[in-house]
């Protein structure tokens, strides 16, 4: 359940943030997508504000406006450490 997940994360975090993973020409679209490798990253791009949930406070939900089909990344920040979701 990725409400659980995030509200839990969110939870001991200090920031929550969507980031877009710029793949370049692979084809995120296509139904055979295996997992992208880091060699394959070209950029990682937030697209969307930072939250605030530092002492304790959690999210059940973070949004955001996607324009186009790809790969998103959620990372939960704790004193400039990250862990993606």
């Amino acid at each position: 359940m990725l409400v659980k997940a995030i509200e839990e994360k969110s939870a001991e975090a200090e920031k929550v943030e969507i980031t877009h993973i710029d793949t370049g020409d692979v084809d995120a679209t296509s139904e055979s997508v295996e997992k992208v490798s880091v060699e394959e990253v070209e950029k990682v791009e937030s697209v969307s504000d930072a939250v605030d949930v530092a002492d304790n406070n959690s999210i059940e939900m973070i949004a955001f406006e996607a324009e186009h089909f790809s790969i998103y990344a959620i990372y939960f920040t704790n004193g400039g450490m990250a862990a993606k979701n």
